[in-house]
């Protein structure tokens, strides 16, 4: 395919290139036909100028015949005139490419051998370089050798003249540092002997000074044992007072968490532990108190609360505390008494004013009741306890709107306390709405509430449902017994 491109590039050169035919079928470039003008141009004479018009004409003449000659040349013979020729151009340009190829491998093996030939030629030509540096040190080393040996030897004789001269004078120098030193010798050891005596007196005045230091020193050390054995035996004493109150603590925690969980005998067992170990602990006397009370053992929680305030006079919690069990022995004037030093302890305790409230209530000072419980409300008006018992004190009074408002605020203030829903019961009772007491009397009984709170004022309120079938069936329902008092009366 190569082949063909380039025969028929060769053949459109030939093609385009201007000739002019003669008659003996030679051909003429322009660049010929340009030289042969210039000759005619310089003909001098007209004669030959005319004469080669002729032969031009001839010339032109024969020209034209053999055009017709070529044009009568059949097509075949063009062809394989032209095929000859592509065939001559193919021939040579392989002969050229193969002749170009050769040449490169020759070039390509001349420069593989020369890449190899030419490091072993620059080795031996260093080679040789090197020989010649190395011949030119060992001269020079041995030009140096040479005159080092000649200055060792001037040095030699320089240094014996040295010695010599050298040893006389260190001779007489010796001899007057001798002397000299032994002058110097004898003045120092008298100057030492005088500073040795000083020393001896000065030292024994110095050892008479440590030795009195010595025992000041001794007589203090004994102070501070002294003192040592005391602050040890103090550091004992309050490492068991810091245990026992730690015991203390640890117990009186328990007692609480017992208390809380209303297990008043464990936390009572766990108090008494504290007692054992400080009988003067108020706290512990104050909360066997309150356990006591709890489980009705009145007689119990008094003597406590006795033995509490006797340790600690100024705690308004005990007052009030043991008001109250006054208050449910029904002695009513020690317990006002208890109520008042209370209120005067801690004026702003609500829990107080309602106390002394209620037992204002039991003696029917409804006027002072009411006061107590309106100071109590205005002091901690969240407490649902004192709205109850300000209901009950208005449905005494028979004022039922003002009781059913202060229950229901009970109630919005602690909704599953079963008292509110009592007071509610005890309300609808009175006033004769049997609907009204059997559904908040259940709703007392789910909470929680036992019959033996009943009050003995309100047994009557009580008996106008105890015998109909629905109460039975309310009491049946949630296991409760009636108390014998509100059944004997």
């Amino acid at each position: 395919m190569i082949k063909r491109i380039l025969s028929l590039i060769i053949l459109c050169i030939l093609l385009s290139s201007p000739i002019v035919v003669l008659a003996e079928g030679k051909s003429i470039s322009v660049e010929e036909f340009n030289n042969m003008k210039k000759q005619i141009e310089e003909l001098e004479s007209v004669e030959e100028l005319n004469s080669m018009k002729q032969q031009i004409e001839e010339l032109q003449k024969e020209n034209s015949n053999l055009k017709n000659e070529i044009d009568k040349l059949s097509k075949s013979k063009m062809v394989e005139f032209y095929r000859d020729q592509n065939d001559h151009i193919l021939s040579t340009t392989d002969n050229a490419i193969k002749n170009v190829t050769n040449m490169i491998y020759v070039v390509t093996i001349a420069i593989t051998v020369l890449g190899a030939v030419w490091p072993y030629l620059s080795y031996k030509r260093e080679k040789e370089r090197f020989e010649k540096i190395e011949n030119t040190q060992n001269e020079l080393k041995n030009e140096i050798n040479i005159k080092v040996n000649k200055l060792d030897a001037k040095i030699e004789s320089a240094l014996k003249q040295i010695d010599d001269k050298t040893d006389t004078k260190v001779e007489k120098s010796l001899k007057e540092i001798d002397s000299r030193i032994k002058v110097k010798v004898d003045e120092s050891i008298k100057q030492i002997d005088s500073e040795m005596q000083n020393f001896k007196l000065e030292s024994n005045k110095i050892n008479n000074k440590i030795n009195n230091r010595v025992d000041e020193v001794v007589k203090q050390v004994d102070a501070i044992a002294k003192r040592t054995e005391e602050f040890a035996d103090s550091a004992k004493e309050s490492a068991k007072e810091s245990q026992k109150n730690t015991n203390i603590s640890s117990y009186i925690n328990e007692a609480y968490k017992l208390y809380n969980d209303k297990n008043y005998m464990g936390a009572i067992d766990k108090l008494n532990e504290v007692i054992e170990l400080n009988s003067n602990y108020a706290q512990a006397y104050g909360l066997l108190g309150n356990s006591y009370q709890w489980l009705k053992e009145y007689e119990k929680a008094l003597a406590n609360y006795n033995k509490a305030i006797e340790l600690d006079s100024n705690n308004s919690a005990l007052y009030n505390n043991r008001g109250n069990v006054y208050k449910a022995l029904k002695e009513y004037d020690k317990a006002l008494e208890d109520y008042d030093k209370s209120l005067k302890l801690y004026p702003t305790y609500a829990r107080g004013y309602a106390n002394r409230g209620m037992v204002y209530f039991k003696l029917k000072k409804y006027d002072k009741a009411l006061a107590d419980y309106n100071k109590a409300i205005e002091i901690d008006s969240n407490d649902s306890d004192i709205y109850n018992g300000r209901g009950v004190l208005y449905r005494r009074l028979k004022d039922y709107d003002l009781a059913f408002k202060d229950t229901n605020k009970a109630i919005e203030l602690n909704p599953i306390d079963c008292y509110p829903y009592s007071s509610l019961a005890e309300i609808c009772a009175a006033k004769d709405d049997p609907e009204g007491f059997y559904e908040n009397f259940e709703k007392a009984l789910e909470y929680g509430f036992k019959t033996d709170k009943i009050e003995e004022e309100e047994y009557e309120l009580y008996r106008k449902y105890m015998y109909e079938d629905k109460f039975k069936e309310l009491i049946d329902k949630y296991r409760v017994k009636l108390t014998p008092s509100i059944l004997s009366k």
